[in-house]
């Protein structure tokens, strides 16, 4: 994945994505400590954070945001993430290379 090259990657629904919901991932699973995590209501009807706890730093943080695809179009999610993208951490690693 990109990030583990230390970059950010444009906006798409990340390919899990389901029927009902569009998921954009900001940190990676490996970096989420196991059963930790839990779904938070945004104050943005339809949007959701998947919150977990850092294995780095053992503080809890969106993991990912979950988009209500009633609401949402994959545009309209990625309009919203670009005025919004800001107040969020998007995991960044040094790539160390092979």
């Amino acid at each position: 994945m990109k990030w583990e090259r230390g970059e950010k990657r444009p906006f798409k629904f990340d390919d899990n994505s389901t029927v009902f919901e569009g998921r954009f991932r900001l940190l990676p699973l490996e970096v989420v400590e196991k059963g930790s995590c839990f779904r938070r209501q945004s104050s943005y009807i339809g949007i959701s954070y998947i919150m977990g706890k850092r294995i780095d730093t053992e503080e809890t943080t969106i993991q990912s945001i979950r988009f209500n695809k009633k609401l949402f179009t994959e545009h309209e999610a990625r309009l919203w993430w670009n005025t919004n993208k800001s107040r969020f951490i998007f995991y960044t690693k040094i790539y160390l290379g092979d």
